[in-house]
């Protein structure tokens, strides 16, 4: 999932094409994660979805890895949607800031 933060000048202040990370902040908490942590494990439960504000994450599965996400884009969507266990592993690259949605209830 790839949401586009960056709006053109001339919307900028366009209130039907708002900001992005207003619109990511409002959803849930802003978390201020550093390099290394991790955010979640293969096989862990889905709890929450992370959309990227600023930073990247880095996905494996058994340690290899497959893809870098950077910001705009969302990581944890799926598992949260079809409630099955996380199927990639995902660590912080570069100094992020999240939001969090909610935890899932």
């Amino acid at each position: 999932m790839r949401i586009t933060g960056e709006l053109q000048p001339e919307l900028a202040n366009d209130p039907v094409q708002p900001n992005f990370n207003d619109f990511a902040k409002a959803l849930g908490s802003v978390v201020n994660f550093s390099a290394g942590q991790v955010l979640f494990r293969e096989l862990d439960p889905p709890r929450f979805v992370y959309f990227i504000l600023k930073g990247s994450v880095e996905l494996s599965i058994h340690g290899r890895v497959i893809a870098t996400i950077n910001e705009g884009d969302a990581v944890g969507l799926l598992s949260l949607i079809d409630d099955q266990p996380r199927t990639v592993s995902a660590a912080i690259l570069i100094l992020a800031f999240w939001p969090i949605y909610r935890e899932k209830s």
